[in-house]
Order: structure tokens, then C-alpha cells, then sequence
């Protein structure tokens, strides 16, 4: 037994910050608890089992008292449960790793809620968020297509306009001054980089993805469609003041007509789905009960 908050070995044992191991009186062994998930009999809890090697650097056989309650007893002191910061932020995030990565697809049934990253850009499957009968308020999550599609649209033009670019100074040709050309690049780096940063991790997870993974990585296609629309239009000498208001009038009627049209998916689908026509652009989007 030892104890992480005084650091020493200890008799007592307290809520939280003690750390043991349990011996078996008989056998010997530790009860040990690792990663391995059970089948669908072990009703998917973690593999326990009671293992005879005597390894204290095993952190998998360590136990602690998580809660402890008695009505008699005053309520314990909060300051005892200080801790290291840099220690609890290592140990979260230890925590949340292991535990994401537990997170595996299940080869036993098919899953129609999960979707792999590559379906993600282009909106390829929504996101069902609760049961779907004629009697229940339904949820979607889907988001708005026009701002999803026109920002990976924008991903792709905003790297084909920067190569275009490159060439082009290669052959001391000069389209921008400095000062634009630095706000050019500055901000699609910070768009495209941090959209690949967010989006390329989920390629190599053995984890069950869903939808909602993507929505961090969406931020960052919405600042690169932002910034190819202002790059080609809104900040181009070649087109007159007016042009660009009718120009900014029209994207935000589409978009606002679009957040419209699919704002019962969000804020919830009352009876049957099939009364509700014109919800399904893509043949994939499993909104209706086919």
C-alpha cells in the first residue's frame, strides 16, 4: 500500500489517493485488470483476471477507493485531495488515450451510427441521434451542407491557388504586393494546416469514429471557404462595390436558406419522417425510414 498524496508508505488508507494492490490469501496472485475489452457474453466490460507474477511496476494491478461515504462522519477535508498539476494533466490524458483507444469497432454487428474520416468532408452520412419512431422528436446531425461542401471545395482551391502562385513568382511574375501575399499565406496556412492536424490523426485510429469527430476540423474549412471567397472576390480590384454586395447577398441568402430548409434536424423532426419531404440531397444520408 502506498499513498500518492503523502508520497510514503502508509497503514491508513484514504479515498482517492491511496493506491494498493490486493493478494489473493490463498493463491497468491494480484487482481489485475487490463485493457482488453470482453465479447458481447462478458457484456464488454474490462478482462479481470489474477495474475501470479509479483510486479509492482504493474500499474494495471493497482486498486483505489474511489468514493466512501458514512452518515456518521463529518465530510472530508477537499484541501487533502490536492494534487500536482502537471501530474493530474499527465494522467488525464494517459486516461483519456486508453480509453479512446478501448473504443474499437465491434465485428459482430454492423454499427450505422459510426462513419469512417473520409465521409466526413463531403457530408457523405449524417448522424442519427436518438430513436427514430413516428411518436418521437427526431435529431440529425448533419450540419449546414452548403458551408460543409464549400469548405472542402475551398480546402482544394486554396492549395491549387497557392501553387499557381508559386509558379507564377518563379517566373518573376509579381500578382500581389508584400503585405497582401504575407495575409494571403498567413491565413491559409492557419486554415489548411490546422484542418489537416485535425483531420489526418483520425486516419490512423483503430478507434469507432462518428460524425461528430469531424466538427473541430469543420472550423478550420469554414476559415479556408471564408478566405477564398474574400482572396477571389471581396478583395479583388476587378470587381466594383456593387458587384460584391449582390455577391455577398447571395452566399448569405444560400447559406441562411440552407440553415432554414434543414433547421428541423436540429431542432428537432415532430412525426412521421415521411411527412417530411426533401430532407435527403444525398442518397446516403439515412433520414428516411427506406
Amino acid at each position: 500500500v502506498d499513498d500518492i498524496k503523502w508520497g510514503k508508505k502508509s497503514d491508513k488508507i484514504h479515498s482517492l489517493t491511496t493506491r494498493m494492490r490486493l493478494k489473493h490469501k490463498v493463491l497468491g496472485c494480484y487482481l489485475r485488470a487490463a485493457n482488453a475489452i470482453l465479447p458481447q457474453w462478458g457484456f464488454k466490460q474490462v478482462e479481470v483476471s489474477c495474475d501470479k507474477e509479483n510486479n509492482p511496476g504493474d500499474a494495471h494491478t493497482y486498486w483505489n477507493v474511489e468514493s466512501h461515504w458514512n452518515d456518521r462522519l463529518p465530510q472530508g477535508d477537499m484541501k487533502l485531495y490536492k494534487s500536482p498539476f502537471l501530474r493530474d494533466f499527465w494522467h488525464l490524458n494517459v486516461a483519456m488515450m486508453t480509453s479512446n483507444n478501448a473504443l474499437i469497432p465491434d465485428p459482430d454487428k454492423e454499427d450505422i451510427l459510426a462513419s469512417k474520416p473520409f465521409d466526413w468532408p463531403f457530408l457523405h452520412l449524417g448522424l442519427r441521434m436518438c430513436g427514430w419512431g413516428d411518436q418521437q422528436i427526431k435529431y440529425y446531425l448533419m450540419g449546414t451542407p452548403v458551408i460543409w461542401w464549400g469548405g472542402t471545395i475551398s480546402l482544394v482551391v486554396g492549395l491549387l491557388t497557392f501553387g499557381f502562385y508559386l509558379l507564377r513568382w518563379q517566373r518573376k511574375y509579381n500578382d500581389m504586393d508584400a503585405r497582401e501575399w504575407d495575409h494571403f499565406l498567413y491565413v491559409g496556412k492557419i486554415a489548411f494546416f490546422g484542418w489537416a492536424f485535425h483531420f489526418v490523426p483520425f486516419l490512423i485510429m483503430g478507434r469507432v469514429t462518428y460524425l461528430h469527430h469531424y466538427l473541430p476540423t469543420l472550423y478550420f474549412s469554414v476559415l479556408m471557404f471564408a478566405h477564398v471567397l474574400d482572396h477571389y472576390i471581396f478583395s479583388s480590384k476587378r470587381f466594383s462595390d456593387k458587384t460584391k454586395a449582390i455577391v455577398f447577398g447571395v452566399i448569405a441568402s444560400i447559406i441562411i436558406f440552407t440553415f432554414w430548409w434543414f433547421s428541423g434536424v436540429a431542432f428537432g423532426i415532430e412525426g412521421p419522417i415521411a411527412e417530411h419531404t426533401g430532407l435527403r440531397w444525398r442518397k446516403t444520408w439515412n433520414i428516411y425510414n427506406d
